[in-house]
């Protein structure tokens, strides 16, 4: 699994909170995390809410034109290639021409089968009655932001679920800030400990089923 991709800043966690203390900077960087990493947990997005460059290969089954990319949304597709060899070179590039990608959901979708069954029509290989194991590969963009400011400008409540979060966290060990401590939560590793208020989850639903292709 994916180092967590911070939803909040330090600073702009400690300003959330009002407070000013340096002493437990590190056990704060440290919730930050520990809820960064559960919130994406709960999106599904274990390892797709920082937008970059992904590699991705699916396999092929008889007649398929549709894959679900993982990180959404998709702010481009580089290439796309369909090997039964998985080497992947440019002679097994797919034509940009060939499919159709729906950036916002995520979806790939090619103009024919590549792999297809008796009856089928289409360009492709030899058919064939077992899939093509990882026989696609799409490298792509996506993500929901390259940076936290980015995620600040385009889905503000994320930010604000996790500072939520981590204030409830505080609360909850009922003890003063500048003797906080993330020792509950494994050292800021562990996920156990850490359950989403329920107003944070709500704030989290529109994101949930943009990821599920809504």
């Amino acid at each position: 699994m994916a180092a967590a991709f911070a939803l909040t800043s330090r600073s702009a966690l400690k300003a959330f909170l009002g407070t000013t203390g340096t002493v437990r900077d590190t056990e704060i960087d440290a919730l930050i995390l520990a809820v960064s990493g559960v919130i994406a947990t709960f999106l599904r997005r274990e390892d797709a809410i920082e937008s970059r460059v992904r590699t991705e290969q699916f396999s092929v089954e008889r007649g398929q034109r549709v894959w679900q990319l993982a990180a959404v949304p998709v702010a481009s597709v580089s290439a796309v290639y369909f090997d039964t060899q998985r080497v992947f070179g440019s002679a097994s590039e797919v034509a940009a021409s060939n499919y159709y990608v729906d950036l916002r959901r995520g979806l790939l979708e090619l103009d024919y089968p590549l792999w297809w069954a008796e009856g089928l029509e289409g360009a492709g290989p030899t058919p064939t009655a077992q899939p093509a194991r990882g026989a696609l590969q799409v490298v792509y963009t996506g993500g929901l932001g390259a940076t936290l400011q980015a995620l600040r400008s385009a889905y503000p409540n994320l930010e604000l679920a996790c500072q939520m979060t981590c204030q409830d966290i505080l609360r909850r060990q009922s003890t003063h800030f500048g003797r906080m401590s993330v020792s509950g939560l494994g050292g800021g590793a562990g996920h156990d400990a850490i359950e989403l208020p329920p107003l944070v989850k709500m704030m989290l639903r529109g994101l949930m089923l943009m990821n599920a292709g809504g």
